[in-house]
């Protein structure tokens, strides 16, 4: 409108039939001129509701009304008592000189948002200084932390189980990851903050914690150390560092023949097998999760020289090595090697040397004079032609051996050989009545006796059975007779003679002696010193009768001529009788074959 008249009041409470004015001019009308008005009213007052009432009348002959815009009622001590509560709450004492251990930026964010709710501007500028004073005692908590760079598992190492640092002044610290850490008892007094801290530092920052006594940090375990002071924190994580070598790993016993090298190590750690004759690296490998490890040896490294000494290291993943494990000497199990040449020699001419009858000589510890002997330990008999063999032994200083058979033919005029066959047949005499009655008998009798012999060069074997045998008209009778052997194609012919036989003396005695005897007054028969034995072979074809006869060529006598009246005598036994009978220089029969 153009010309009202208003009045502004104020009440404290909202019944409008018994009001109560907050100020004495609640009646007084002003009136108001053209143009927009701004009313504005300040007051103070104690009360629980406050009720705004706005009267306005227009003049008479004019019209207005009314539009309320951003009308708002504003307590000037709003916040007042609320924010030096907070204030005070930030502080141990009423010097207001030290932060409690609750007290956080958080807390200080708070506290700022209610001292911003204050109207009253010297009194929020008061409030705002008093609140920098508490920032900037919480700015000087400029948290850090530091631990060793390491934590290990070496238990003669302290930091196996002591952690040292330092961290802001009287802060908390925390000690966690493993098990063995024991539950903390302290609490940050920070709201919210649930952890239970073990210790605190010193007024230097300085902390020191063990665990128990006989318990120690292990190898890859995570320890999580943590400090807080009022809301400020900072962390440091380890991991246990492994500083311990592995124990002395076992070395199995090696053999030149082996496939694979044996032993025990720690598991899981690298295993390492060295020359130590020049500390070059053998082979490598991994010990299993039950601490064996079996590491093939390759193609090229085979068969592994004897007399070579290695030994074994275990690194761990951490890269810890052990001690090396005792040496290994590598055993020589392996017989040598060697190849025969065959040898073809005439009869009469000697073996050739040894080193000539071998060839492609080889063993793994060398063929020199330390470490191998070769020696003929059969020497064949090459008097005669024939098929033979010698038998050369190679001998290592281990003891292996190889027995080479070394092929050899000794031939002459009537020995056939070949590229595949050795024939040899001799002729030979027989008596004709030892010549058995069968033919089968007859060709192993003629076989035998004309030392036959049949070899199968590529092999060495007498192969007699695979003679073609023709034994032409032998039979047995006195004579002269033509046998045929034939193996391959080689033909042998020889002559067989039977011969008639003959009766003689096989075994007779040229001296038959008495002995020195003492003549006596009476008789006495005196026994040879030594048993007369006479043997006759009768081999004739055709078989007569004879008799042995005993005569005596001359009277016994004396060296002096003197012919003595002592007799021979030839002593017989018949049917339990003693019969003696006279030598005489006519003759006795004294033996007649029944047959």
């Amino acid at each position: 409108g153009k010309l009202v008249i208003y009045a502004l009041d104020l009440l404290s409470n909202s019944d409008v039939n018994n009001p109560v004015s907050i100020y004495p001019d609640y009646s007084e009308l002003i009136r108001r001129e053209l143009g927009p008005t701004t009313i504005k009213k300040v007051f103070q007052a104690t009360t629980n509701e406050l009720t705004l009432v706005f009267s306005m009348s227009s003049l008479p002959s004019y019209y207005s009304s009314t539009k309320f815009q951003n009308t708002s009622i504003i307590d000037l001590n709003q916040g007042i008592v609320e924010s030096r509560a907070s204030l005070e709450a930030l502080y141990t004492d009423s010097t207001q000189t030290e932060l409690k251990l609750s007290t956080t930026q958080l807390k200080l964010n708070e506290t700022q948002k209610v001292i911003d709710t204050v109207v009253h501007a010297s009194i929020s500028a008061e409030l705002k200084k008093e609140l920098a004073k508490a920032q900037a005692l919480l700015d000087k908590i400029t948290m850090t932390l530091k631990i060793p760079a390491e934590l290990v598992n070496d238990h003669k190492n302290e930091q196996s189980h002591t952690i040292t640092g330092s961290t802001y002044p009287n802060s908390f610290v925390q000690f966690s990851g493993i098990a063995d850490f024991p539950e903390g008892t302290l609490y940050s007094e920070v709201a919210d903050d649930t952890r239970k801290y073990q210790i605190r530092a010193d007024n230097d920052g300085k902390f020191t914690y063990s665990l128990p006594e006989g318990k120690y940090f292990k190898e890859y375990e995570t320890v999580t150390v943590f400090s807080m002071l009022r809301g400020k924190t900072a962390s440091q994580v380890r991991v246990i560092k492994d500083t311990v070598p592995p124990e002395q790993p076992v070395l199995n016993p090696i053999k030149d023949a082996d496939g694979t090298i044996s032993g025990q190590a720690e598991s899981g750690s690298t295993v390492n097998i060295y020359d130590k004759g020049n500390e070059t690296l053998f082979l490598t490998g991994k010990a299993d999760s039950n601490g064996q490890f079996s590491i093939p040896v390759p193609a090229a490294k085979k068969p592994i020289i004897p007399y070579k000494v290695y030994y074994s290291t275990s690194t761990d993943a951490a890269g810890n090595t052990s001690v090396a494990s005792d040496t290994q000497v590598v055993a020589d199990t392996t017989a040598p090697k060697a190849e025969a040449v065959k040898q073809a020699l005439t009869l009469g001419n000697p073996l050739p040397a040894v080193d000539k009858m071998l060839k492609n000589i080889s063993d793994n510890a060398g063929i020199g004079a330390d470490n191998l002997t070769i020696k003929m330990t059969k020497v064949p008999d090459i008097s005669q032609t024939g098929y033979k063999t010698a038998e050369i032994t190679l001998t290592d200083r281990a003891g292996n051996f190889l027995v080479v058979v070394v092929p050899i033919t000794v031939k002459d005029e009537l020995t056939m050989i070949d590229s595949n066959h050795l024939l040899k047949a001799d002729d030979f005499s027989a008596l004709a009545i030892d010549l058995p009655e069968t033919a089968e008998e007859q060709r192993q009798f003629v076989l035998t006796h004309g030392q036959v012999e049949a070899w199968k060069l590529a092999t060495g074997q007498m192969i007699n059975d695979e003679l073609t045998y023709n034994q032409g008209t032998l039979k047995k009778q006195p004579g002269v007779y033509t046998i045929t052997v034939e193996i391959g194609s080689l033909k042998r012919v020889f002559k067989v003679t039977l011969l008639e036989g003959s009766l003689a003396f096989d075994k007779t005695i040229n001296n038959l002696s008495f002995g020195t005897q003492t003549i006596k007054s009476k008789k006495q028969f005196v026994s040879p010193e030594d048993k007369l034995s006479v043997s006759i072979s009768d081999t004739r074809f055709k078989m007569n009768k004879w008799r042995l006869t005993a005569k005596l060529e001359h009277p016994l006598q004396t060296a002096d001529g003197i012919i003595s009246a002592s007799s021979l005598l030839y002593r017989s036994y018949d049917v339990g009788k003693v019969v003696d009978t006279k030598l005489n220089e006519q003759g006795i029969s004294i033996y007649e074959p029944s047959k």
